[in-house]
C-alpha cells in the first residue's frame, strides 16, 4: 500500500488538483493549503496537516501554547502544535488499515482540520 499514491489518485478522482512533493502530497481546497506527509517507515500512518495557521514569536508564545492545549482538549483526532518555533500547525493523524477507504477519511479529516483551526483562533481571541 502506498498512501501517498492512493491519496493523490483520490484527490484527482474528485477534481482536486494535487501535486506530489518531496514530503508527500500538497493540495488546496478553497485557497487553503493541505499537506499529506508520507512516512516511508510507517506506511499505515496517515497525517494530513493544515500548515502555518498562526505565526509564533517570543511575545505570543505563552498564549499560543495555552490556545493549542485548549484546542487539543476539545477537538478529537487532530492536534495543534508549534512547529519549528515559528508556526502553529494543525494535524489530523490516524493509522490507516491496509485497504483504507479514503472517501471516509479525507472529507472528515478536512472538516476536523478546519474545525480545529477555527477553535484555535477562537481560543487565541478569548485569551487576549
Amino acid at each position: 500500500m502506498d498512501l501517498k499514491q492512493l491519496l493523490f489518485d483520490y484527490l484527482n478522482e474528485h477534481n482536486i488538483e494535487a501535486e506530489i512533493a518531496p514530503f508527500g502530497v500538497e493540495f488546496k481546497i478553497d485557497d487553503i493549503t493541505f499537506q499529506f506527509f508520507h512516512e516511508e517507515s510507517d506506511d499505515q500512518f496517515f497525517q494530513l496537516v493544515l500548515p502555518c495557521i498562526y505565526e509564533v514569536d517570543d511575545n505570543n508564545y505563552p498564549l499560543v501554547v495555552e490556545a493549542t492545549d485548549k484546542t487539543n482538549a476539545r477537538i478529537k483526532v487532530v492536534k495543534t502544535y508549534v512547529f519549528d518555533d515559528q508556526w502553529v500547525n494543525v494535524a489530523f493523524e490516524i493509522l490507516a488499515d491496509y485497504n483504507p477507504e479514503l472517501s471516509d477519511i479525507v472529507p472528515r479529516a478536512i472538516a476536523l482540520l478546519r474545525e480545529a483551526r477555527t477553535a484555535f483562533y477562537r481560543e487565541i481571541e478569548n485569551l487576549r
